[in-house]
């Protein structure tokens, strides 16, 4: 066995006895990966919400412009001369 072969084997040893001392490092990881995953749900969740409010306000704007519409339409439909009765009210 030459110098360098014999470093190599105590180098892997002492790596072998790292990862025995360090035995659930490992299994944390995918565990990191699930709690991204639950993060990345909750935003788009977030992302959702504030979708369906903004949706929301839009067509509660769209009705109150209906709204208008229709009066504006009401009022036109109006004969002349009640409208120059209300005026002169």
């Amino acid at each position: 066995m030459t110098p360098s072969d014999w470093k190599q084997r105590v180098q892997g040893t002492k790596r072998l006895r790292e990862d025995i001392s360090h035995p659930h490092e490992g299994t944390n990881r995918p565990h990191e990966g699930t709690n991204r995953l639950h993060e990345g749900s909750n935003r788009l969740h977030e992302g959702s919400k504030h979708l369906h409010e903004g949706s929301k306000r839009l067509h509660e704007g769209t009705n109150r412009l209906h709204g208008g519409n229709k009066r504006l339409h009401e009022g036109s439909n109006r004969p002349l001369w009640q409208i120059k009765k209300d005026v002169s009210d």
